[in-house]
């Protein structure tokens, strides 16, 4: 596991060649020294059946599930992808009422939940897709249409973060168990579309997003899922939209996304109330407008748009590996 062997009598040790070094009488041996985990971000085996980009993503015990998103003409697909990142199998699993983009997705309660999105325009629909069923049902209505949305979820709640009705970014954040009730939990200082957002120890991260006036902002704020108290906690190296964010290792990164326009290869860190830095990885290659969904201790990135934005129907994988 790259831990340090503690010095004991009769080990080789810094006497020269073939000598010994007796431990000092009541001398403590030195503690092994704990291994450190580095991140790492990779081109996974995996990829897509084809590219898509502002798909929404939900993790079901082992598997990804991939739903809706634009595909490589940019036109909405009611498309169900299922992958399993143990095997590389890729298989349909089922179709949504309507195509949708820019819509959000979490599990909760046994079945995955499909929240806002858009075609045309916004729609107020929740879907629910489950094992038994091979195609999405209504089960409720947001307050609002909504899309360019995010969920997260935590145990049986879902949390939705995020969007745009068609006029302006929504503050709202909404907490649901079924997708039928609803209930505003928080408003963010900033109401934003796109954002990256994680949840982490009962805290929601929301970095970056597009503001009411189309400009994307460098806060990132913090939802207390217990109180109900928002703020801005901290601000990323520059504004940013279309990242997507995942929590892995107790730590919040932030991945890839717009910066000026222009999808990135940058992977940002959140300390717990503080500005955003570098990780110190890149991704493979630039990616914006991808979904993240994390199944154990990796997580996955999948599609987007890369240089020149162009489709891509990449899978990226992103964890913690042990380092000396």
């Amino acid at each position: 596991m790259g831990l340090a062997l503690a010095v004991a009598a009769g080990c080789s040790g810094g006497g020269g060649s073939g000598s010994t070094v007796p431990a000092s009488p009541g001398a403590t041996p030195r503690a092994p020294r704990p291994a450190r985990e580095q991140l790492f971000a990779t081109a996974s085996r995996l990829s897509l059946p084809a590219p898509v980009s502002g798909e929404a993503t939900a993790t079901v015990g082992r598997r990804v599930l991939v739903i809706g998103g634009l595909d490589a003409k940019g036109v909405s697909t009611s498309s169900v992808t299922a992958i399993d990142p143990a095997t590389g199998r890729t298989v349909g699993a089922g179709l949504l009422p309507e195509p949708l983009h820019d819509e959000a997705a979490a599990t909760v309660g046994g079945r995955t939940l499909v929240i806002g999105g858009g075609s045309v325009s916004s729609t107020d629909s929740i879907e629910a897709l489950t094992s038994s069923t091979s195609s999405a049902q209504v089960v409720g209505r947001l307050p609002s249409p909504r899309s360019d949305t995010t969920a997260v979820s935590s145990g049986r709640t879902a949390y939705v973060v995020g969007g745009y009705d068609g006029t302006r970014p929504l503050p709202a954040v909404l907490s649901t168990r079924d997708g039928v009730g609803l209930e505003v939990v928080a408003r963010l200082p900033i109401g934003v579309r796109y954002p990256a957002v994680a949840l982490r120890s009962g805290f929601i991260y929301v970095a970056g997003g597009l503001t009411g006036s189309g400009v994307p902002t460098d806060a990132i704020q913090s939802v207390d899922t217990g109180t109900g108290s928002a703020r801005i906690v901290g601000h990323l190296p520059s504004p940013l939209d279309h990242a997507s964010g995942i929590a892995i290792g107790g730590r919040v990164y932030v991945l890839g996304g717009e910066s000026g326009g222009v999808p990135t290869d940058r992977i940002l860190r959140i300390p717990p109330g503080g500005d955003a830095v570098s990780a110190g990885v890149h991704l493979p290659h630039p990616v914006a407008n991808a979904s993240a969904a994390v199944v154990g201790s990796s997580a996955y990135l999948i599609g987007g748009l890369g240089s020149a934005s162009a489709p891509l129907d990449s899978i990226v994988r992103i964890g913690l590996r042990s380092t000396p």
